[in-house]
């Protein structure tokens, strides 16, 4: 836990840091280990965003259940909300590389998409069950996962950061 705790703040450091600095996805071919695509090297950083805010929801979900014992209705609120802003200033400087400073429509726009997703998961992880009743739950959330991280992937890249580089 105190690995996780200590690679989400730096994390977030580094993606609160100043952008006027060239974005960390955009590595010389001569640089990396791995020699991605730029394709590739955007998925990769899409992912990690999404695997960041996910890592900000656990770990502020259990301080402020786990430790601080506040109720699982409120803690949860904080740590989406927290998890929600990091996955948008993480997906604008890595995966989209905007170089403008944050502004609040966007984030506003951001958070509609997050919610449509949300959505979207949801009416697919019932749907799945509806047509499939043995399914086991787990395999539902992967499905409804899978098509939500489409529509959050489209929504943010034709709408949210439409105009990135």
């Amino acid at each position: 836990m105190a690995l996780l705790r200590g690679m989400t703040f730096a994390a977030i450091a580094v993606v609160a840091s100043s952008h006027d600095n060239e974005p960390l996805s955009r590595i010389s071919d001569e640089d990396s280990l791995m020699n991605l695509t730029p394709r590739a090297r955007h998925m990769a950083a899409f992912l990690s965003c999404g695997l960041l805010a996910t890592a900000t929801d656990i770990l502020i979900y259990q301080l402020l259940h786990g430790v601080l014992q506040t109720p699982p209705s409120i803690s949860r609120l904080f740590s989406v909300g927290l998890a929600m802003v990091v996955g948008w200033l993480a997906h604008r400087r890595f995966t989209f590389e905007i170089k403008t400073p944050p502004v609040l429509r966007e984030f506003i726009t951001y958070a509609g998409v997050a919610w449509i997703s949300v959505s979207v998961n949801y009416v697919c992880f019932l749907f799945a069950l509806y047509l499939i009743p043995s399914l086991p739950g787990s395999v539902a959330i992967i499905f409804s996962s899978a098509v939500a991280m489409v529509v959050s992937y489209l929504g943010m890249r034709f709408g949210v950061f439409r105009n990135a580089n």
